[in-house]
């Protein structure tokens, strides 16, 4: 199960949903509003585990955009689009390496 499947799931108890952080489905419209609503936001892949996958993304003060993989270097981008298109190909990364791992 997955962690949109979970957070459906759980979302679905009254008070539990009360200790949840807001949550969407990754993409450019949802990246692009929370970046405007919060700042910076985490970009967590939905089948990764135990930290792995994670991306920090944040809109800086010049208004560019920066993302950095969970103890990684920061790496500069020019807008929102650009941070949807590398989360994503990181994400397509993980999922062929998931796959790979669980054929051996």
């Amino acid at each position: 199960m997955g962690k949109w499947e979970l957070h459906r799931f759980y979302y679905k108890d009254n008070l539990v949903r009360s200790h949840m952080p807001p949550t969407a489905v990754y993409g450019k419209m949802s990246l692009r509003s929370y970046l405007n609503k919060y700042g910076s936001v985490y970009i967590k892949p939905n089948y990764e585990h135990q930290g792995a996958g994670i991306i920090k993304a944040w809109k800086t003060d010049s208004g560019r955009y920066k993302y950095v993989k969970v103890s990684g270097k920061a790496t500069e981008l020019p807008s929102p689009q650009c941070a949807a298109s590398q989360a994503q190909a990181s994400e397509k990364a993980d999922s062929r390496r998931s796959k790979s791992d669980s054929a051996r």
